[in-house]
């Protein structure tokens, strides 16, 4: 599902108690809080949410609540070990105030690392007159926060819409990178009060259907008589593909199904902790399965630090294709 940010640029993140003292009052701080947006389609859009607490009260804490200002589904909260409990109430205009179960509780001047995931719904829109995307999203910030990166990542080939009567993108002072055929905008902040709502939003283009050119036409015939020729060796081979995809798909179980479709999915690499955190599975249950993809020569594994990177074999993408 997502575009995850490096754990390492949360831990190296020269903050101190003295960048504490910017908020006079004490209370549970959030030394960074990353939001990485992930726009596949026009149906799919996920969210992942790592938030780096800080209790700077003077008694340990047992929960925190966490606003969201969309309407989602598919929701997973957790820690570095395992998914956390939550209550939900919806307040108004769609918006959703989560109270998240802390495991074990939160000790005085100790830090935690929450991961929240989840699929926004109704958030994309068309507009269908001038033919573009726009998204947007609100972020609620309810405690200090001492860092703040929000990441949109667009479709592959997306590009941002160029029309001199809107504004295509706020706020404006972003970065941009590009990873494969997909663009990213991320924006950062520092010292963000609490009770702030910074709005983000892009209007963004995909890809026209390309037309054939002049000289296609004009060649048409040659090359008619050369696709004829090589017809037939395309035919065995799509029938090869074919039989391979049925005999080595009947060997997977759902979950490897799964776990092989993400990979290919995103880009054809994921590391194994967002799988954790996007199927919901076991550490056990991922290794596992991961391993039996492996070892059908369906996928390979590669430690990169403390990461482990899954990128996927062209036998798998025969498979999924």
């Amino acid at each position: 599902m997502f575009l995850l940010s490096n754990s390492s640029a949360i831990s190296s993140l020269n903050l101190n108690h003295q960048d504490l003292l910017l908020f006079e009052d004490e209370t549970l701080f959030v030394v960074s809080h990353i939001t990485n947006i992930d726009i596949r389609n026009d149906d799919s859009v996920n969210v992942l949410e790592i938030l780096n607490l800080e209790n700077s009260l003077n008694t340990s804490i047992s929960s925190f609540e966490f606003w969201l200002n969309h309407s989602y589904t598919n929701i997973t909260i957790e820690d570095g070990d395992g998914s956390l409990d939550f209550n939900t109430v919806l307040e108004v205009d769609s918006s959703f105030l989560l109270s998240v179960i802390l495991r074990p509780e939160l000790a005085i001047n100790k830090t935690e690392i929450i991961y929240i995931s989840y699929s926004l719904l109704d958030s994309l829109f068309l507009e269908e007159t001038l033919n573009y995307y726009y998204f947007e999203f609100y972020s609620t910030i309810n405690f200090p926060t001492l860092y703040h990166q929000l990441s949109i990542k667009l479709p592959k080939d997306s590009f941002l819409h160029d029309q001199s009567s809107v504004t295509e993108i706020y706020p404006a002072s972003y970065s941009q990178d590009t990873v494969g055929h997909r663009i990213i905008y991320t924006w950062v902040e520092e010292d963000v009060s609490p009770s702030s709502n910074p709005l983000y939003f892009v209007r963004f283009d995909i890809p026209l259907e390309r037309k054939f050119p002049i000289w296609a036409v004009i060649v048409g015939p040659i090359l008619g008589l050369m696709a004829g020729a090589g017809f037939t060796l395309w035919l065995v081979r799509k029938r090869a593909k074919s039989t391979f995809q049925t005999i080595s798909g009947s060997l997977l179980n759902d979950a490897q199904k799964t776990l092989l479709k993400l990979v290919q999915d995103n880009d054809g690499k994921i590391k194994q902790r967002e799988l954790i955190i996007i199927t919901s599975f076991s550490r056990s249950k991922t290794s596992r399965n991961l391993l039996a993809l492996e070892e059908k020569g369906l996928v390979k594994r590669e430690k990169w630090g403390r990461n482990i990177i899954i990128h996927i074999t062209k036998a798998g993408e025969m498979v999924i294709a």
